[in-house]
């Protein structure tokens, strides 16, 4: 099945992840998301100088109070040179994405030994939430934030468009993801393997149990915005095919 690229790259560009206890800045310009340990420019679309538009993102951000800068760039960004202009202010690239996708009707082989459980409750978002941040060296999760995965995973099937999930190594947790339905996509997100159990297939039972849960859901296909160098390789040798980049750049304040 031939995929849309312009509904794919549609749902990318929607995708903004907001955490329950978030506060944004939304303006012509740009779109700034303060998230605990630091400040996103989720988009931006200017005609001034990014100098200009640089400086007043900055005020907000540390009037915010956080100690880092993140700044996305993708097709969308104008003006087009934004990035030479970001790296002449100071700001540093530190990551790639890939924006990748593939059919929901997808099959996909998984080891015997691997299970995958959704998430349901307090217990089992602490345990996805755990092992998510161990993989990705993060802080901790907010209470705010546990508590609202926890409002949501208790949601009856037919309203709760955001699941998360463990995966269990011959039984024990070794790996975790989430989806959220939107429209047509359906968006992979905080996929996570320990390092003790990668090579073992828990990441690949992770993606065909979510492609089988969407076959139930107005998903067309499942939308993945992946780190170019980790788990890029792995889902485009699972068959994801690439859409676009999205990069990030990064300075501390």
């Amino acid at each position: 099945m031939a995929l849309d690229a312009d509904a794919v790259r549609a749902a990318a560009a929607r995708w903004i992840w907001v955490p329950v206890d978030a506060t944004e800045v939304t303006t012509d310009e740009f779109r700034l998301t303060h998230y605990t340990d630091y400040s996103s420019v989720q988009w931006s679309r200017a005609t001034r100088p990014v100098a200009d538009l640089l400086e007043e993102v900055l005020d907000h951000a540390r009037a915010a109070g956080r100690p880092r800068l993140r700044w996305w760039i993708d097709e969308r960004t104008e003006p087009a040179d934004t990035e030479p202009q970001l790296a002449a202010l100071g700001l540093e690239l530190t990551e790639r994405l890939e924006v990748l996708a593939l059919p929901v009707g997808t099959e996909l082989p998984v080891p015997a030994d691997v299970t995958v459980a959704e998430v349901r409750d307090r217990a089992g978002v602490e345990l996805a939430s755990r092992l998510q941040r161990e993989v990705f060296a993060q802080s901790p999760d907010t209470e705010a934030h546990l508590a609202e995965q926890t409002r949501l995973a208790a949601l009856p099937d037919e309203e709760r468009l955001s699941r998360c999930y463990v995966a269990y190594v011959d039984g024990e947790p070794a790996a975790a993801g989430g989806s959220t339905v939107d429209g047509d996509a359906l968006r992979f997100w905080d996929g996570s393997v320990l390092p003790a159990f990668r090579g073992r297939g828990a990441y690949r039972a992770l993606v065909a149990h979510r492609l089988r849960e969407a076959r139930a859901t107005t998903a067309e296909f499942a939308l993945v915005k992946a780190v170019d160098d980790t788990s890029a390789p792995i889902l485009k040798r699972l068959g994801f095919t690439r859409y676009g980049e999205q990069h990030c750049w990064s300075r501390d304040l």
